[in-house]
């Protein structure tokens, strides 16, 4: 599948597509853009600056776009969690992002339950899209007084063949099936309600959410100074050393640097496939102007058909040049009929007015064999002409 826009108001869809995102001014969180999600262990929830650590718990920051890359760096975070965490804390503020790398936070985060970790979902700001998803895998989803939860249908821009945009929109039709369960199961609503909130971009308050089941709970307003205090100050620091490090921003790369990347990769991708195309319409061009341009020599008379194919080939090598060479040749007449041929030797035929004296002066061999091939009008011409036989 092919790069995937975000929508106008710079906010991306549910997305389908590989790691090639491009993303202009997404709302991302400052934290974002300094490395991506921070873990911090020991937060209270409801206040992310305790003054001591709470025992076997851990939180998480997923404040970005959410793609192969962003979900690559939780699982790493997930994979080291120490045995002592019995309780994660998630914090959201996302536009949502990528449906596949939504699907596998979605389903690295319930598989922790298994492990005995109960995980608690926080939506501080937006959890649009594939976002919401992600909130929801929480065995508790807790929502800020004046955040936002967005849900929608999914939605990918995509080229390729009639065929190709058939499969990917059965695949769309899949993707969004799958989103209604997920939706109808936390909400307990019939799956049509669900389906009628996903056909436009809905923005629910908290009180709607918690009103359809979506969250279970409201909290206060998330400050951005207590989140900025929580990742830079000593709660981060009570991380577990390896847990920490697995999900420290890198000097080695540029958080969102791959998805770029790959984004550029794509874009020249299908520059070059819109190019080939144009190639392909020009010469399609070409050729049927080449083929009106002999095929009008040929009405004109100027060559002749069998011609006609010679002068095509020459015409899309050249085309100024043999414009110019099939006007200088002269246009030919069609060829004369037998009438017209007799009457250029002859002059004009006006035998039908001859009298019988007319025939004798200018044709009289043909008035020789009318007297033994037409004998009646021989004698009605020369009764006429004389009165009697």
């Amino acid at each position: 599948m092919h790069a995937v826009f975000p929508d106008s108001n710079g906010t991306c869809a549910s997305c389908i597509g590989t790691a090639g995102v491009l993303y202009k001014h997404l709302r991302v969180h400052p934290l974002a853009r300094a490395g991506g999600p921070y873990l911090i262990a020991g937060m209270n929830p409801t206040h992310p600056t305790p003054p001591a650590a709470a025992a076997g718990t851990a939180t998480l920051l997923l404040y970005n776009y959410i793609d192969d890359y962003e979900a690559r760096r939780l699982a790493e975070a997930l994979q080291v969690l120490p045995p002592e965490v019995h309780t994660l804390h998630l914090r959201i503020h996302s536009p949502g992002g990528e449906v596949y790398s939504g699907f596998a936070l979605y389903h690295l985060l319930r598989g922790l339950h298994a492990r005995g970790v109960t995980v608690h979902t926080y939506i501080d700001g937006l959890a649009a899209s594939m976002a919401g998803i992600v909130a929801l895998a929480g065995a508790r989803v807790h929502m800020a007084q004046n955040a936002r939860f967005m849900l929608h249908r999914p939605w990918a821009a995509l080229q390729g063949t009639s065929d190709v945009l058939r499969d990917n929109a059965t695949e769309l039709d899949s993707i969004a099936q799958q989103l209604v369960t997920i939706y109808a199961e936390k909400t307990g609503q019939p799956e049509a309600a669900v389906q009628a909130l996903m056909q436009g971009e809905t923005y629910l308050t908290a009180d709607d959410a918690l009103a359809l089941g979506l969250v279970d709970a409201l909290t206060d307003a998330v400050l951005q100074s207590d989140l900025q205090d929580a990742a830079t100050g000593s709660a981060a620091q009570q991380a577990p050393a390896a847990l920490y490090a697995a999900y420290t921003p890198r000097a080695t790369a540029e958080p969102g640097q791959p998805v770029l990347n790959e984004a550029l990769r794509m874009l020249r991708s299908q520059l070059a496939e819109a190019e080939t195309a144009l190639q392909a319409l020009r010469a399609e061009l070409a050729q049927k102007d080449a083929e009106d341009l002999v095929a009008a020599a040929v009405a004109e008379g100027r060559i002749a058909r069998a011609q006609q194919a010679g002068f095509v080939a020459l015409a899309q090598q050249a085309p100024h040049t043999t414009r110019e060479v099939l006007a200088a040749l002269p246009t030919r007449s069609a060829a004369p009929t037998l009438a017209a041929r007799i009457q250029a030797a002859h002059g004009t035929d006006t035998r039908s007015t001859w009298r019988f004296r007319d025939w004798e002066k200018r044709d009289p061999a043909a008035l020789h064999r009318m007297r033994s091939d037409d004998p009646a009008r021989y004698e009605r011409l020369y009764r006429a002409q004389y009165g009697t036989a």
